[in-house]
């Protein structure tokens, strides 16, 4: 008979025993003999049991890790193959590239030059001020006025008169342009700056050239004549008689 077999029948026969004096083990009192030889059967198959359980784990881990190492070494072992880089794309230059790179360097120069010149003109001509197109290409404003002489140039305008009736528009390039207006048609211009004006309302803002559509009326300084802008490239092209709004 193995020996937790024995402990197995020591058990069962202390607990008859304290049964049959108490009735139950729970109602047995600590100190009693067979109790005590009960707590300590029981006591002593708990450790083993605890004991064997740790051993096995140990040997469970063991054997665990030993198998990770194995799957381990054998993926290193299994190289993947290489991906083949793509081949890189030859860039087909065009001729007038190819050109342009042959060119001599003071040649480049004005042509680089020669294309800067352009854009600042097309700026000029939807109403861009000058200054606004230097720092725009950070070129030096001496050097774009030289580049936009001969070329019409409209203004930028600050200060827009409406009809409160009619609705009719008249953009003016600076106040000075205004005042010179209200003058002439007896309008007061107090009255148009403080808002109490009864027939014209006032609005002051930044109106670019290119902004202004197409049928409105337009004044620039230094000039008496009234125009009206028919498309982009009319600029004071077309005049009309002193206007009454």
């Amino acid at each position: 008979m193995t020996s937790t077999r024995k402990s197995v029948n020591t058990i069962v026969l202390l607990t008859n025993r304290i049964e049959e004096k108490y009735g139950s083990v729970i109602k047995c009192p600590p100190d009693d003999p067979d109790k005590l030889a009960l707590d300590k059967i029981v006591k002593v198959q708990a450790i083993g049991e605890q004991a064997l359980y740790s051993d096995g784990a140990k040997k469970a881990s063991s054997k665990s890790k030993r198998k990770t190492a194995v799957k381990s070494k054998t993926r290193k072992r299994v190289t993947q193959p290489k991906k083949a880089k793509p081949k890189e794309e030859s860039v087909l230059e065009t001729d007038e590239a190819v050109a342009f790179q042959l060119m001599p360097q003071k040649k480049k120069f004005s042509l680089y030059t020669e294309k800067l010149k352009l854009m600042a003109i097309a700026d000029a001509k939807k109403g861009i001020p000058t200054m606004e197109i230097a720092l725009k290409m950070d070129i030096p404003k001496a050097t774009i006025s030289m580049w936009l002489r001969g070329v019409s140039h409209p203004p930028l305008f600050t200060n827009c008169l409406i009809n409160k009736q009619t609705k009719v528009k008249i953009y003016f390039e600076t106040q000075a342009t205004l005042r010179n207006w209200c003058r002439y048609n007896r309008a007061s211009f107090s009255s148009l700056l403080k808002g109490s004006n009864t027939k014209y309302e006032l609005k002051e803002n930044r109106w670019y050239w290119f902004e202004l559509p197409n049928g409105v009326f337009y004044r620039v300084k230094n000039k008496l004549s009234t125009y009206v802008k028919t498309d982009p490239k009319s600029f004071m092209q077309v005049s009309i008689p002193e206007l009454m709004i």
